[in-house]
C-alpha cells in the first residue's frame, strides 16, 4: 500500500516553515483524498496533545484517587496529553481542593479511604450551588461493577462512569468527552 504521509505537511517537514499560526500543527495540501485524511488523523493520534488545538486553554482537572499507581498512570498520561492535572487521595483532599479552584472535571474513583465518590461529588455540587456556582462535571471511575453502583447513580450525580483499566487514549477520550472546553 502507498505511504500517504509525504502528502501531509506539517511544520518539521517543510524547510522554512517552522512557525505555523498558532493551534495549526500541519496541513493537507489539496486535492486529497479519504486516504490522506486518514493519515493526518493517525498523524495527529502520534501526538497526544494535539487534541488541544483550537481550544481556547487546555483542561484543568482533578484526579481524586487513592491508589497511587492510578493516580500516577491517569496523571502522566493527561500532564503528557497537555491537561493540567491536580490529584487527590482522600475525600478530605477532594473537598479542600474544590473550595478553593474551579476544574473543568473532576474524575472520581467511587472507593475513597475515607468516604465514596457519590458522597463527595454531592458535597461538592451542594458547596458549588452554595457559593452560586455552576457544579463541575464528575466523571466516576471505578473498579466496582454494574450492579453495585445502581443505587449510587439512580440520582445521575455523575455525568459518566467508566470502568477499570482504562488504556491512555480512554483516558484521554472521556476528558474530551466530559470537558466542558472541549465539547
Amino acid at each position: 500500500s502507498r505511504d500517504w504521509s509525504s502528502d501531509v505537511c506539517s511544520s518539521d517537514l517543510l524547510p522554512g516553515m517552522r512557525t505555523l499560526a498558532p493551534g495549526i500543527a500541519g496541513y493537507l495540501i489539496k486535492p486529497f483524498q479519504r486516504a490522506h485524511v486518514r493519515a493526518a488523523v493517525e498523524a495527529a493520534l502520534h501526538d497526544p496533545q494535539a487534541i488541544w488545538l483550537g481550544a481556547r486553554r487546555r483542561p484543568h482537572v482533578l484526579i481524586v484517587e487513592d491508589f497511587p499507581p492510578s493516580q500516577q498512570f491517569a496523571t502522566l498520561t493527561l500532564t503528557m496529553s497537555g491537561v493540567v492535572v491536580d490529584t487527590a487521595a482522600s475525600r478530605v483532599a477532594a473537598l479542600r481542593s474544590t473550595s478553593t479552584r474551579r476544574y473543568d472535571l473532576i474524575l472520581m474513583d467511587f472507593l475513597l479511604p475515607d468516604g465514596n465518590g457519590h458522597d463527595t461529588t454531592e458535597t461538592i455540587h451542594a458547596e458549588q450551588e452554595r457559593r452560586g456556582e455552576a457544579p463541575t462535571p464528575v466523571v466516576a471511575i471505578t473498579a466496582m461493577t454494574l450492579p453495585q453502583l445502581a443505587d449510587a447513580q439512580s440520582d445521575k450525580v455523575f455525568e459518566g462512569v467508566y470502568f477499570k483499566p482504562l488504556t491512555a487514549p480512554e483516558l484521554r477520550a472521556v476528558v474530551v468527552r466530559h470537558a466542558p472546553m472541549t465539547r
